[in-house]
């Protein structure tokens, strides 16, 4: 298919990461894995939860399952709704399972829960997320399966890529 010209670029030039100095050393590609290390606490979660909400604002219809085994599923969406707001969310208000502790006082915080429910939204077309919960029976079988599951789920396009962190 490549010697013919009948593939798209996509599959061997990889997709951009929104940041166009990165794009020149780095471009995922479906289906290769990239391992990003470092010490604790250098950035390394910051990073990939960076690159996917990239990725995801970037390339409409694509889908990502990030998997974060040291944080829970709520905390997970609370950090992506931070980062796409750029605001940050009180727990108490809980925008993940829209309902709140308590009801806003303000008309900024009134704001602040639109801004999260819609992104909230947002974040549902576009990940899924696959929180081990700090679940220490949680195997690699499990994620493979949760992986196969909804890379087969053509209800929402199946997935792009994966996170793992």
């Amino acid at each position: 298919e490549f010697l013919a010209g009948r593939m798209d670029e996509e599959c061997y030039k990889g997709i951009s990461t929104g940041w166009k100095n990165l794009d020149e050393f780095y471009r995922p590609v479906r289906g290769e894995l990239t391992v990003v290390t470092g010490t604790p606490g250098s950035g390394k979660t910051e990073w990939l939860v960076s690159l996917v909400m990239q990725l995801a604002e970037k390339h409409e219809g694509k889908r990502f399952l990030l998997f974060q085994f040291e944080a829970t599923r709520e905390t997970t969406v609370l950090q992506l709704i931070e980062k796409r707001t750029e605001t940050r969310i009180p727990k108490k208000f809980k925008p993940t399972d829209s309902t709140v502790e308590e009801e806003p006082e303000t008309p900024e915080q009134t704001l602040m829960m639109k801004k999260a429910k819609d992104t909230s939204d947002w974040l549902d077309e576009r990940f899924v997320i696959g929180a081990a919960n700090f679940d220490a029976d949680f195997t690699l079988e499990d994620m493979l399966a949760c992986m196969k599951f909804h890379a087969e789920a053509k209800k929402k396009g199946g997935l792009w890529g994966v996170g793992i962190d």
